[in-house]
């Protein structure tokens, strides 16, 4: 353009007329040119983006399509009233489906919020697409929640045991050590066509043996479900850990009660259930049938040890459920009625914490302050402001309250032990009995997150006749975090009076964390009258955690007399817990001195 507006100047100066007309005509042929460059690659390039924008919607509602298909066919599956039927069509619609479109099923199906139809709906997905890809539907299970993945784990292996045995006991031995028991259950119960002998062997690839023999126990009992007492012993009989088993120990004894009652209770106390745990949940789960029937079964058992743990058992039960009407019940158990009544207490404070509190006056003298303990801990560790706001709702049902305090303070510090500190502090006078034992419950743990601020704390108020030494406290809860560097800057501004025993506890840390030679070296630093104590602290320490490292660092020590110290405490350590040879112990007898010979003589012959 500039040069057409030096030729239209140039010509101006001959003819104004003519230069208009070359300048319109030159400039119209140029817009023209432009416009034929321009316009017309820009009117195609439109049409190029409306097609491909048209493309892409296009693409999105197929896409949009095929998700509101599938899940309107979930939809209709779930229609059917009952599983068999929802089954029966989510098969028909899945038995054709393709690898993709059985990972935009499966997408679909986890938006399902309904448990047992999103089961329903995965275990077909994940079948077929194992007969498909198993790796694939093995990636999906990795996509949800650990707590949703032992349905999943189970449909997969299944299918994949009966498709390819050996690929699904390979994959199963990458999971994790629960879900490879879950997938080792699956391919147990699914490929029962093979010998118990392949099947052990499988088990025992996948780490889970106990898994295959309690499969085995499980089904021998079902097989005389009609004989509980033999398939009772069925089950502790079999080499399988009875806790393992509880499931099945529970029904054979739930059917067992229906053909002799009550009296089952005793069957189960006298059975030889190796896991007590087990024994209590099956003793509960019989209660559970007719609490006061079971607990008059129990006052008519002529075995006091019987009737005390089954009466106890029986009520630690109830108490969950209903503590008031068990605390009635055991009121009128005579020898056992004020034991039965702690321990009712005790849960009752623990689950219903707010309630025993109001009704704490139903309860007798004797049990009160614990119950109260129980039940204040339990609101502190949740909120330890209202917890102490509460005390005077009690403090004219018991007679002393500071034990409570203590343990609402002890569950602060747990959580807050800044804020603690704070209230104890403000609360508690220099001169209050009280005060001390508050202060070392807090600074256990208040020392490992702020230790001068503790130490400080503890210098400023000094032991009591309680005996407690609060800069020892300290000092040995920041050793015992291994923070020994801490810890001996403190014990150069240690009273003298607590001198001696602020050194030992950090010897004593430093030999339970394996720092030997580190204590030997602490020692040097006392002055000389107080070392000799210093280190038989520190061998009778080392000697009872670990006798095998001491016996061998015999020769390392600096003096007979310390020789001889440590074999004294390895000989009677041996004594009660034998970790040492016999020639080991004779070589240590030769190192004995003769005032330590003398008093390993006495101990000998006492």
């Amino acid at each position: 353009m500039a040069t057409t507006s030096g030729q239209s100047s140039s010509i101006f100066t001959r003819n104004v007329l003519i230069g208009v007309s070359f300048a319109v005509g030159l400039t119209l042929g140029v817009l023209g040119v432009f416009l034929i460059q321009h316009l017309k690659p820009q009117n195609e390039q439109s049409s190029q983006d409306v097609a491909r924008s048209e493309s892409q919607q296009t693409s999105t509602k197929s896409t949009e399509s095929s998700e509101s298909t599938v899940t309107e066919r979930l939809v209709e599956v779930f229609h059917h009233r009952n599983v068999i039927e929802q089954n029966k069509a989510l098969y028909s619609i899945l038995s054709s489906a393709s690898e993709e479109e059985l990972g935009d099923w499966w997408i679909q199906s986890q938006k399902i919020e309904r448990d047992s139809h999103r089961e329903i709906a995965q275990d077909g997905i994940l079948r077929h697409l194992t007969a498909i890809n198993p790796q694939i539907a093995l990636t999906y299970i990795e996509e949800i929640s650990v707590f949703q993945s032992e349905e999943p784990i189970r449909s997969v292996f299944s299918e994949w045991s009966l498709q390819k045995l050996d690929e699904a006991i390979k994959a199963a031995n990458t999971l994790s050590s629960s879900q490879r028991r879950v997938a080792l259950e699956a391919i147990l119960e699914t490929r029962d066509d093979l010998p118990d002998s392949r099947l052990r062997t499988i088990a025992i690839q996948l780490e889970g043996e106990e898994t295959f023999l309690k499969l085995v126990s499980d089904a021998s009992v079902f097989m005389s479900t009609a004989e509980p007492k033999e398939s009772w012993e069925i089950l502790l009989n079999d080499d399988v850990t009875d806790y393992l088993q509880l499931d099945s120990l529970t029904k054979v004894a739930e059917a067992w009660h229906e053909q002799i009652g009550l009296e089952v209770l005793s069957k189960i106390y006298h059975s030889e259930i190796d896991d007590l745990g087990a024994k209590y949940r099956l003793v509960s789960t019989i209660a559970q049938l007719d609490f006061h029937g079971a607990l008059d079964y129990t006052r008519g058992l002529d075995v006091e040890n019987e009737r005390s743990f089954l009466a106890s058992t029986i009520a630690r039960a109830w108490a969950r459920t209903d503590a008031q009407t068990a605390l009635a019940a055991v009121s009128t158990f005579e020898s056992l009625s004020s034991n039965l009544e702690l321990q009712i207490a005790r849960i009752w404070a623990q689950t219903k914490p707010y309630e025993v509190i109001e009704s704490i006056e139903t309860l007798s003298e004797e049990v009160r302050i614990e119950t109260l303990e129980k039940a204040f801990s339990e609101i502190a560790d949740q909120d330890p402001l209202e917890a102490i706001e509460k005390l005077n709702v009690v403090e004219k049902f018991v007679a002393n309250a500071s034990s409570i305090v203590q343990r609402i303070v002890n569950s602060w510090a747990r959580q807050q032990p800044d804020t603690a500190m704070d209230w104890v502090l403000s609360n508690y006078s220099p001169d209050d009995q009280h005060r001390h034992l508050l202060l070392a419950t807090v600074l256990h743990f208040l020392a490992p997150k702020d230790p001068d601020r503790s130490f400080e704390i503890a210098s400023a108020n000094p032991s009591t006749s309680m005996g407690i030494k609060l800069e020892s406290l300290v000092i040995r809860r920041i050793a015992h975090e291994g923070d020994f560097d801490v810890a001996k800057k403190f014990l150069t501004r240690v009273k003298v009076l607590q001198t001696h025993e602020a050194y030992a506890v950090v010897g004593q840390e430093m030999v339970a964390q394996g720092q030997y030679s580190v204590a030997l070296e602490l020692g040097e630093e006392l002055p000389e009258t107080n070392q000799l104590h210093y280190y038989y602290e520190i061998l009778n320490h080392w000697a009872q955690y670990e006798p095998r490292v001491l016996y061998d660092s015999l020769d390392d020590l600096s003096t007979n007399h310390l020789k001889s110290w440590a074999a004294l405490q390895l000989i009677m350590k041996n004594r009660y817990e034998p970790s040492l040879t016999e020639e080991q112990i004779s070589h240590a007898r030769t190192l004995l001195i003769s005032s330590h010979q003398s008093s390993l003589e006495k101990y000998e012959n006492r």
